[in-house]
């Protein structure tokens, strides 16, 4: 028998409205919501489940809110889906 360690509590990211997609980059988390053309960025401390909320990242050039998102630890670079431009930007953290 395997006995899996799971964890007995969990961190909360505080986010207002619907997530539609969330990546890590280093010790980062970038949430992307339905209803915003900004990025919630939250800082991770220690690799645990404390998170510090930092400055969101802003994203005027989108015509609508991103579809998704993902991060490039290799390349240091968060990608994001942008229906509207019909295009993905790419994002130097």
């Amino acid at each position: 028998m395997v006995i899996a360690d799971v964890p007995q509590s969990f961190g909360q990211l505080s986010i207002s409205g619907t997530v539609c997609g969330i990546a890590q980059l280093g010790d980062e988390i970038f949430v992307a919501c339905k209803s915003s053309r900004t990025i919630a960025v939250f800082a991770v401390l220690d690799g645990h489940e404390n998170f510090t909320r930092r400055d969101d990242v802003s994203l005027s050039e989108l015509r609508t809110p991103p579809q998704d998102i993902t991060a490039s630890d290799d390349y240091q670079r968060l990608f994001v889906a942008d229906d509207g431009n019909q295009c993905v930007w790419q994002l130097d953290r």
